[in-house]
Parts: structure tokens; sequence; C-alpha cells
């Protein structure tokens, strides 16, 4: 709105209207010289091509959490059975653990 009211002004009232309204008239060139740069020529938004991208990165997120979720799972059973390894080799030297809570995961 202001940018277009600043158009509007006649020339002589032009630059007073500027010097009042120059934050709001720069922060509107300065978005509409990036929208220009952003949209190569385009008149609309690619709401479209965003929805279409947001679907296949869901979708490939979804797929990266099961497997972090496997790894993980993975992680915790091999410590687990180390856990469980080096009770034994203790057991082996004499050493035994009065406490078997020491053994579970």
């Amino acid at each position: 709105m202001i940018y277009r009211q600043y158009q509007e002004q006649k020339p002589k009232k032009q630059a007073v209207f500027a010097e009042k309204h120059h934050t709001e008239i720069a922060l509107f060139e300065s978005a509409e010289r990036y929208l220009k740069g952003v949209m190569n020529g385009k008149t609309t938004l690619p709401i479209k091509a965003w929805r279409s991208e947001h679907a296949k990165l869901t979708v490939e997120q979804k797929r990266l959490n099961q497997d972090y979720t496997s790894l993980k799972d993975e992680v915790y059973e091999d410590k687990c059975l180390f856990k469980f390894k080096d009770g034994i080799e203790m057991e082996g030297y004499g050493l035994y653990f009065h406490d078997r809570k020491d053994l579970e995961c």
C-alpha cells in the first residue's frame, strides 16, 4: 500500500513521501528484487512443486527414521553381547559377579 501510494504521488511530493516512508519503500524494493531473481519470470508460486517435494522428503524422512531405529537396536544388542562376553571373561579369571544386574542390558 505504501509503495503504491509512493508511486501515485506527484514528482514534487514523491521526495517528501519517500523520506517519510523510506524504510517501507526500501523493504518493498528489496523484496521485489529478491522475488524477481527467485521466480525467474514466473508470476505464481510453485505450490504444487513444493507439495510434491514435501511429500517426497516426508517419505525419505520416515525411511531414515526406520533405519535409525533398527541401527539403534543393533547397537543396543551389540552392547549387551559385549557386556555378557566381558562377564564371562571375568568369570574365567575367577572373578564372579555377586550382583548379576551388571550383565543385564
